[in-house]
């Protein structure tokens, strides 16, 4: 019974019903732990710039946000109280 399926190729799907579609090996593991690890150095000083402004602020704008966060809150409320 053939199955309508919208990912890949049929190839690939009798491929993936029959086991021969392995996991990744070995070296595909290091490789992408490697690749994880220059993606980590490569924003690190950006990374570590943005939080020394962040830091630098001295005004913290904490109304802009839970004001909007509380009429969020209260609307959510309202409309389930309406259920």
């Amino acid at each position: 019974v053939a199955r309508a399926c919208r990912c890949g190729t049929r190839a690939t799907q009798q491929r993936k019903q029959e086991g021969l579609m392995d996991p990744l090996a070995g070296w595909e593991k290091i490789l992408l732990g490697l690749f994880a690890v220059v993606i980590l150095f490569w924003f690190g000083p950006g990374l570590k710039t943005v939080f020394q402004q962040s830091d630098a602020q001295q005004e913290k704008d904490w109304k802009g946000v839970l004001i909007p966060l509380v009429l969020v809150i209260l609307f959510v409320l309202l409309l389930i109280s309406m259920v």
